[in-house]
């Protein structure tokens, strides 16, 4: 004996409800609409996501480290480029003598 029954459930969704059952015993299969090619869908957006990931081979924080390249040589403090190097050196370490570096730098 099987039937097969359908309900309305909230947001529009599509429940179809199967009631089989035989001598031995009783069971429900529930089952909503569009499952399975739900979780191929998500299945297939992760894997897509991945690639366009991997592909961009750095992220937001590896591309800021990259972009100190003048490390204070007094501090250890790091700047992205001579003219900050400049200000800062000058701002402060006023005692310390300039680096050659920075000798022709306009700040």
């Amino acid at each position: 004996m099987e039937a097969l029954y359908t309900m309305a459930v909230p947001l529009g969704r599509r429940l179809d409800i199967k009631l089989k059952s035989d001598f031995l015993s009783c069971f429900y299969i529930v089952s909503m609409a569009r499952g399975h090619q739900k979780i191929q869908s998500q299945q297939k957006n992760a894997k897509k996501q991945a690639e366009i990931k991997k592909s961009k081979g750095h992220d937001q924080k590896t591309a800021a480290k990259a972009a100190l390249v003048f490390t204070c040589g007094v501090c250890r403090s790091q700047m992205p480029d001579p003219k900050t190097f400049k200000q800062h050196f000058e701002s402060k370490h006023p005692k310390s003598p300039l680096p050659p570096e920075l000798e022709g730098v306009e700040a």
